[in-house]
């Protein structure tokens, strides 16, 4: 048996889904920036624009009841405010302050006690599938977490300066030319802003007579010496880009995985990644789902990008190898 060196690779939402006028809201607040500018790798998308609708609240139970969606289309929700008050220090609380609207929900302690909590309708979707205890919802997530998949990017310093802070081609070329989904809707609330982060699980099998070496050695304890971390985020960014042909992109890469600066010129032989988050992303009829699983790389319910050598595959859980495509392909440009 020869040695085989894996990995699969889980993306992790730093910060909610935020909406290209709630990015720019952002610019100014630091402690935001601060989770923002871990990301490297970024996508837009858009869905129609999503509410919070019929807010109500029980001055008893400290609960804010709602529902949550758009006219003909509302699941129930609520945020426990009386379980948010807890985890806020004793001896400084006062009564709660909630200041609650269509697009965003604020808590906070008239005292000053602890962090103001807030919710956007994407927060709390994401707060919903990551089981936060303030939070419940009488629906799946995933009716209002499915966006149409737009541009995907990177960058080695901030992805949020890159998209936001800086002006950006693909962005303006979207607020430009897309059309608004909502009947009602504002194009600027139903653009949408993912930044992740990359988290790598490397595997290393030997079979009984294979030799650990001095460089398998470093490989396990110190895997990411043998992969750098910013050949892990070009990989990345291209392997999405070619497998899920977003509309504004420029190149498509359909050489991938044989690229500079990838991970075909690391020791990885089999590599791939997914979506750690209860989301979904279309392009045209091709859907990537991902999934969200506390401790784990993602949920079983997560398609997957699987580079074996040369090849590289869009895995469905659902119908397993859905599409192939094969590395020789010749490379291709897409729109200007």
């Amino acid at each position: 048996m020869m040695v085989m060196h894996s990995m699969t690779a889980s993306l992790r939402l730093v910060y909610p889904p935020i909406s290209n006028q709630h990015a720019d809201w952002l610019l100014e607040d630091a402690a935001a920036r601060e989770r923002l500018d871990t990301a490297k790798l970024y996508m837009i998308a858009a869905r129609r624009e999503v509410e919070f609708h019929n807010l109500a609240w029980n001055e008893d139970e400290q609960v804010l009841s709602f529902d949550l969606g758009f006219p003909g289309e509302l699941v129930a929700g609520s945020v426990d405010v009386d379980a948010i008050m807890e985890d806020w220090p004793r001896s400084e609380r006062g009564a709660a302050d909630v200041a609650a609207g269509p697009k965003r929900i604020e808590i906070s302690d008239v005292n000053g006690a602890g962090y103001p909590v807030w919710f956007t309708p994407d927060k709390f979707l994401w707060n919903v599938w990551r089981g936060h205890k303030y939070v419940s919802f009488a629906g799946d997530v995933r009716q209002f977490a499915k966006y149409d998949l737009l541009y995907i990017g990177m960058s080695q310093d901030s992805a949020f300066k890159r998209l936001v802070a800086l002006p950006h081609e693909a962005r303006l070329k979207i607020l430009t030319n897309e059309l608004v989904r909502g009947a009602q809707g504002r194009l600027s609330e139903e653009i949408m802003f993912f930044f992740f982060d990359i988290d790598p699980l490397f595997v290393s099998t030997y079979g009984d007579d294979d030799e650990i070496d001095d460089v398998a050695v470093d490989m396990l304890m110190n895997p990411l010496k043998r992969v750098q971390p910013q050949v892990l985020v070009e990989d990345a960014e291209k392997a999405f880009i070619k497998m899920l042909q977003t509309p504004y992109n420029r190149r498509r890469y359909h050489k991938y995985p044989a690229i500079a600066k990838g991970l075909a010129d690391t020791i990885l032989q089999r590599y791939g990644y997914s979506i750690a988050e209860d989301l979904s992303f279309m392009i045209g009829d091709l859907e990537m789902v991902g999934g969200y699983a506390e401790g784990l790389p993602c949920s079983n319910d997560a398609d997957f990008i699987f580079v074996d050598g040369p090849t590289a595959s869009l895995v469905d859980i659902s119908e397993r190898m859905r599409t192939e495509f094969d590395g020789a392909a010749s490379d291709e440009q897409g729109p200007a």
